[in-house]
């Protein structure tokens, strides 16, 4: 189960799309962080709840993309090739459940 992991791991940050879109998102949230957060919204302290609020108001839209396009890759065609072969590995039903 190891190697499988592995392989998931390897597959999803190994690819230049996921990099490209880890470097905008952590691009747009310092942008925002140094550009609104820092400089206090409405009038209040920088890191207020205030502003914290209107920070991931900001950055979670594109995290919920980037999620989007993450999950994506478990359903391209690379993947329904992979998928018989995930399914032969020995491992009982219930072994990683929680």
């Amino acid at each position: 189960m190891g190697k499988i992991f592995g392989y998931e791991l390897r597959r999803l940050l190994g690819n230049k799309f996921s990099a490209g879109l880890a470097v905008l998102t952590l691009a747009y949230s310092y942008w925002v962080m140094n550009e609104e957060v820092i400089l206090g919204i409405a009038n209040t302290a920088p890191f207020s709840p205030w502003s914290f609020g209107v920070y991931l108001g900001r950055v979670m839209p594109v995290l919920s993309a980037a999620l989007l396009f993450l999950l994506s890759f478990y359903h391209s065609p690379e993947a329904e090739r992979v998928r018989p072969l995930f399914d032969a590995a020995m491992t009982a039903p219930g072994a990683y459940r929680a």
